[in-house]
């Protein structure tokens, strides 16, 4: 590939942070140097915000990429990345922007390299339109373990909107590439299903909460549900928050709601929004939700066998990041199914590898 500019459209697909972040990761992971351009066109503010300069920069300070035109409101930069390095790395987002997010972005590159890394990210760690910790530790880094990857995450403290200040800490431990990771095959759920419940605020009364928990244990148990256990209570964090998360797990498959409390917005709301979410994909019969089904994908293209697992709603992300995918591997992954309904993601073996 050589030193040739991989020119990729921001405005693709979701034509948000995402293919930005991701783009940069498989830069990384790939060599490939990469020129973006119409960065966040679809956006209202569009261009590069704090949270994906933050996202760009933890990606250069682990290889020592070479980046042009990283600035707020940039419409388009180009990333060309240098050797990946495993170290102790921390990055601040500086506002409330998602921990989470920044965190995906330098996972893969370190995965690929042999050592162990730590990385700290300081933001929001309960955002909305990205997954919260709960998520990442009990659904994604679970996944991740069962490929052969191991990422191990801990909650030093909880962020909010507006004022962030939450801290999120990995312990990454790479190898040679990507050559031993396995293959996933997701057709449906498993047995012994299991669903556990979080209901936490922070400098808000923790009634709230339990309100949140009652309503929540009540429509669940309206369909035979009966939680294992509530998380319930009060956390530490520089401004009021509030939030539901409903974790799902059975023999094979995990899968994770939440929902966000905001001024204005009353607690049985809050539990409302995860509970329909998580119903939606009962009522599916896929193995995977859809931040799941978004979210493997980028790692089962990088391992050399073939995949293939369904998700309850086919979502943009998910064919943002399986072009990407496409552009930077040339695997072939198939997506069947309608954007916004269930459907199954399936990736065709490597070149030179055998089917499992």
């Amino acid at each position: 590939m050589g030193d040739e500019l991989l020119t990729i459209d921001g405005s693709f697909g979701e034509g948000g942070g995402q293919i930005v972040r991701t783009a940069v990761a498989l830069s990384c992971v790939t060599g490939r140097p990469i020129r973006m351009v119409r960065v966040r066109a679809k956006r209202r503010n569009p261009g590069l915000g704090n949270q994906h300069l933050t996202a760009i920069r933890a990606a250069r300070q682990i290889c020592g990429a070479e980046v042009e035109g990283l600035q707020v409101g940039a419409t388009e930069f180009t990333f060309r990345p240098g050797p990946v390095r495993h170290g102790n790395y921390s990055f601040d987002v500086g506002t409330a922007g998602s921990t989470s997010l920044v965190l995906q972005t330098v996972v893969w590159p370190l995965l690929a390299v042999p050592g162990t890394s730590t990385v700290t990210v300081v933001g929001g760690t309960h955002n909305p339109l990205a997954p919260c910790f709960e998520f990442l530790e009990l659904v994604w880094a679970r996944y991740l373990a069962r490929l052969g990857l191991a990422v191990r995450l801990s909650l030093l403290r909880h962020g909010f909107y507006p004022s962030g200040g939450g801290r999120v800490k990995a312990a990454i431990t790479g190898s040679d590439g990507f050559h031993s990771v396995r293959s996933l095959w997701l057709e449906a759920r498993g047995e012994n299903p299991s669903v556990e419940l979080w209901s936490y605020v922070a400098r808000l009364p923790e009634s709230i909460a339990e309100r949140q928990a009652r309503r929540a244990e009540k429509r669940l148990a309206a369909r035979g549900i009966e939680l294992a256990e509530v998380h319930l209570g009060r956390v530490q964090a520089s401004c009021p928050g509030t939030y539901v998360f409903i974790w799902y797990r059975d023999s094979i498959t995990y899968a994770g709601f939440q929902a966000l409390g905001e001024r204005g917005k009353r607690a049985e709301r809050v539990a409302d929004e995860a509970v329909d979410e998580f119903f939606e994909y009962l009522d599916s019969d896929a193995a995977t939700d859809p931040h799941t089904g978004d979210q493997l994908v980028l790692p089962l293209a990088l391992a050399p066998g073939s995949s293939s697992y369904t998700t309850s709603r086919i979502t943009q992300h998910l064919i943002t990041h399986t072009h990407l995918l496409q552009l930077f591997l040339g695997r072939n992954i198939q997506i069947e199914g309608e954007l916004g309904h269930p459907g199954r993601v399936t990736v065709a073996a490597a070149d030179n590898s055998e089917t499992e």
